[in-house]
């Protein structure tokens, strides 16, 4: 069975970039993305077996400290799955991981894609 990958991105550009690096990966995935915490929520309460969720700390219907309390009420409510913070702001990546993101990544832009898109693979082969 596929393991259920949500994106929370409001970038094109990066959510292209994800897909193709877990397309060439050839892993068993079903990705799911939204531009918002909104529409994060109602995937989510979709897919209660949604294992990772990949968060940006900036999309289009909140900045950082929305995208905190979205990470906050996700753990509060019981999410036990993988949270990775994918902010390209370093500062905005730590408040996630206090919020309750279990993964961080060191690097900018692209590299720093690139070691998100490892820890992915990582917890897709567990």
């Amino acid at each position: 069975m596929p393991i259920k990958i949500l994106l929370l991105e409001d970038s094109e550009a990066w959510l292209d970039l994800y897909r193709r690096y877990l397309d060439l990966a050839d892993v068993e995935v079903t990705i799911f993305s939204s531009p918002s915490i909104a529409g994060a929520k109602e995937i989510i309460a979709a897919n209660p077996d949604m294992r990772i969720v990949v968060v940006d700390g900036n999309v289009v219907d909140g900045k950082i400290d929305d995208t905190c309390a979205f990470v906050r009420e996700l753990r509060t409510e019981g999410f036990a799955g993988h949270m990775i913070a994918a902010s390209a702001d370093i500062s905005w990546r730590l408040s996630l991981v206090d919020a309750g993101c279990n993964r961080n990544y060191e690097g900018e832009g692209k590299l720093g894609m690139r070691i998100v898109f490892q820890q992915v693979l990582k917890l897709v082969d567990k």
